[in-house]
């Protein structure tokens, strides 16, 4: 007969090797995919293999270049003038590799104790990889030069004044 003792003994040992297998399985699993949790872009894409989730992203990309941007000025008189472009119209470029090495990296590069924090971090929601954008800086001028041009004020006599104290230029 097994006393009192013994069995919790007996359930200290069988709680430490379910812990034990428990984070070895955490540690070594998924193997080749990204960390279960992981999201990018607000889209969850742990457990998946890194070039499903390239597919992934760019069919999120594709949808998104067709959105509209709605851009609003506001002036002194409190009156307001819109103007709205679409996304696509901004030649952008996307860092999807980049974005999902990053991803897939969450884990797998650290100690054993850090990559079990990512890894746990992940699972709480708390890894979310913000994908890397580009636009064509030359696009955005020229589309807020043709729709909000005329509401820039330059400069009337005014000059350049530096201030020795403060080493500033003030207009």
């Amino acid at each position: 007969m097994i006393g009192k003792k013994e069995k919790i003994i007996l359930s200290i040992f069988l709680g430490v090797i379910v812990i034990t297998m428990a984070l070895f399985s955490f540690e070594k699993f998924p193997q080749g995919k990204i960390a279960f949790g992981v999201k990018i872009a607000n889209i969850n894409v742990g457990g998946k293999a890194p070039k499903e989730v390239e597919s992934i992203i760019k069919n999120k990309v594709d949808e998104f270049n067709e959105k509209t941007i709605l851009l609003i000025l506001k002036t002194n008189e409190d009156k307001k003038y819109g103007a709205a472009i679409k996304i696509n119209q901004l030649k952008p470029k996307y860092q999807i590799s980049t974005t999902v090495k990053e991803a897939f990296s969450l884990g797998k590069e650290k100690s054993f104790l850090k990559n079990l924090k990512e890894k746990l971090m992940a699972l709480l929601g708390k890894r979310n990889v913000p994908l890397k954008i580009e636009i064509s800086e030359e696009e955005l001028d020229n589309f807020l030069t043709l729709k909000f041009g005329k509401f820039e004020n330059p400069p009337i006599n005014s000059e350049v004044i530096f201030n020795e104290k403060t080493l500033k230029f003030t207009i």
